[in-house]
């Protein structure tokens, strides 16, 4: 909970640097090159939390990693994470970052899970449901897992919509053994 609040404030910061100077948008490319950056590299997050390496070594890695593509802003702030001994939380930073920017946008994210890759006419016809409950921009983030079997499951914010055929089978399931079956003479 603690670790949620601090990166809230520095992404909260660095948000409002973003609105003053009206760099909103390069700073959300910024930290979607993060975000990625991050969750393709598993040696970077490890670098980034040990205690053992030096704050000016973890500094120099992300000038080489980041030096040519951040805004000028988005460095100095990581520099200053870095000093202020911040840097395990970049990642943390980056995401309630993103999502502050959703917020000031009106950008909702939607979640689908289906069986298989969407394809366009079943990417639209969820697009469409999901505008009749969210009047802004959505996002769709689309997530394959086998296990769905058939159908979606679509998280949007705290609500869930399952219309996955492994969620009607476990209600058939449950309703096959909840009642004796009698079998009629």
């Amino acid at each position: 909970m603690a670790n949620a609040r601090v990166a809230h404030r520095y992404a909260k910061s660095l948000i409002s640097l973003a609105e003053q100077h009206s760099t909103v948008d390069q700073i959300q490319s910024d930290l979607e090159t993060i975000v990625a950056a991050l969750q393709s590299s598993h040696d970077l997050v490890l670098l980034l939390k040990s205690p053992i390496v030096t704050g000016d070594r973890k500094l120099s890695v992300l000038e080489a990693i980041f030096g040519g593509s951040l805004s000028t802003l988005s460095m100095s702030f990581l520099r200053i994470l870095v000093e202020k001994g911040r840097e395990s939380k970049v990642g943390d930073i980056a995401e309630s970052g993103l999502a502050l920017i959703r917020k000031l946008k009106n950008i909702q994210v939607a979640e689908v899970t289906t069986a298989v890759a969407l394809d366009d006419a079943a990417r639209e016809r969820i697009l469409a449901e999901v505008q009749k409950l969210h009047a802004g921009a959505i996002e769709l983030l689309e997530r394959v897992d086998d296990s769905v079997i058939g159908g979606y499951v679509l998280k949007l914010d705290d609500r869930m919509i399952d219309a996955s055929s492994r969620r009607q089978l476990q209600m058939l399931r449950r309703e096959l053994t909840e009642h004796d079956y009698e079998p009629e003479f």
